[in-house]
């Protein structure tokens, strides 16, 4: 973790020493590339056709309304897995969450707050 540690004289006129040591530290850098569900391109018809080919009354047949339900989730999390395609996130300097009409906002607010202040300077 630390190497070369070295304690050197006085600094200046103070009665603390000078510390010299190196820091040594790996990192693992994780992609940040991670796949969502795209609903938009969903082949919803093709969806509809297998969830409504299975036989609920087996499925859910003599069973408390917990099994039910994590018989119900499971189904639909494999149709949802088979039918809706993953969408990559995008890589860049912005968050996920800016939008261009954020991101033109933003600048157009830095733009009118450098006119305000250069007028400002000139009264």
């Amino acid at each position: 973790m630390i190497e070369d540690l070295q304690v050197l004289n006085n600094l200046s006129n103070s009665d603390h020493n000078v510390i010299i040591f190196k820091l040594v530290q790996s990192t693992i850098v994780k992609s940040s590339l991670c796949a969502r569900p795209d609903y938009n391109k969903v082949d919803y018809n093709k969806m509809n056709d297998s969830l409504s080919s299975m036989n609920c009354d087996v499925l859910l047949k003599d069973v408390c309304v917990d099994d039910m339900w994590i018989n119900f989730s499971d189904v639909l999390t494999c149709a949802v897995e088979g039918f809706v395609p993953k969408q990559k996130l995008r890589n860049k300097k912005y968050p996920q969450w800016m939008t261009r009409s954020a991101l033109k906002a933003c600048k157009c607010k830095s733009k009118m707050w450098k006119k305000y202040r250069d007028s400002k300077l000139r009264i």
